[in-house]
């Protein structure tokens, strides 16, 4: 029997920014991006070209968390990456294992933030014929998430501004979008290199047939293909979980009245 590679997940902070957030790495992130695009109604389909990391993996960050023994902030992020077009659209993504209360109204503030940033970033104060709102871009809030967010089959939702009386859409219906990517559920309306991206976030690995991409990323999270700095925060964090497994399970025999 082969012995199965050890490997980062996908769906841990380390993993995820490493997979998405590496400088060099832009056509990773460009990829995942336009095949979930691909699964949008066909009015609205629109290819990014190129694609800006916005806060690019920086192994020397987070060798200083682990060094604090902020580990939390490695198992637990919120806004994990963004990524500007040359168009100036932005992408904010982030990967949501669990659920939580107000998950939805943070995504909300997150991505609104974003794109109040841009205000008058790149207004040139001498040219009065333009209006200091010219300079506000379009911004996507992309969650990719590990739980049943809807109470639908569907795994993939796209959500923008909409009339609802007369059932139109504003004259620029991508200024603001919300997609929901739930990479557990089965569904058979998912495009092909969307249910290879869900078997990717589900095992780490790329099936033969997968992109090369896809397979470039399942490389990237084997531990023997990692630095070594980043191996041994994978180790420390390895260590944190088995030690927090032994606690849960050290209370429950208590509470059961086995010592």
């Amino acid at each position: 029997m082969t012995k199965k590679t050890e490997r980062l997940s996908p769906t841990s902070a380390l993993g995820f920014v490493k997979a998405f957030a590496t400088e060099g790495k832009e056509h990773l992130p460009l990829a995942f991006i336009n095949d979930v695009l691909a699964n949008d109604v066909k009015e609205f389909r629109k290819k990014v070209k190129k694609l800006k990391i916005g806060s690019p993996y920086n192994i020397i960050e987070v060798n200083k968390l682990t060094e604090e023994g902020i580990l939390k902030d490695l198992l637990n992020t919120e806004l994990d990456l963004y990524c500007v077009t040359d168009e100036g659209q932005t992408f904010c993504v982030e990967m949501q294992n669990r659920q939580e209360m107000h998950y939805e109204e943070r995504i909300f503030y997150n991505t609104t933030l974003k794109y109040q940033t841009n205000y008058a970033r790149i207004y040139d104060t001498n040219d009065h014929s333009k209006s200091k709102y010219t300079s506000l871009k379009p911004t996507v809030s992309l969650n990719v998430v590990g739980y049943s967010h809807f109470d639908t089959p569907e795994a993939i939702h796209f959500f923008r501004l909409y009339d609802v009386k007369n059932q139109k859409y504003p004259q620029k219906p991508n200024r603001y979008m919300e997609i929901f990517f739930e990479f557990k559920k089965e569904d058979e309306k998912c495009s092909p290199n969307l249910k290879h991206w869900q078997h990717f976030f589900l095992t780490g690995e790329a099936l033969p047939e997968a992109p090369n991409y896809i397979k470039e990323l399942s490389s990237m999270m084997e531990i023997a293909n990692l630095t070594k700095e980043e191996r041994s925060i994978y180790r420390s964090i390895t260590k944190r979980q088995v030690q927090a497994t032994e606690s849960r399970a050290v209370c429950g025999e208590a509470r059961r009245g086995t010592w």
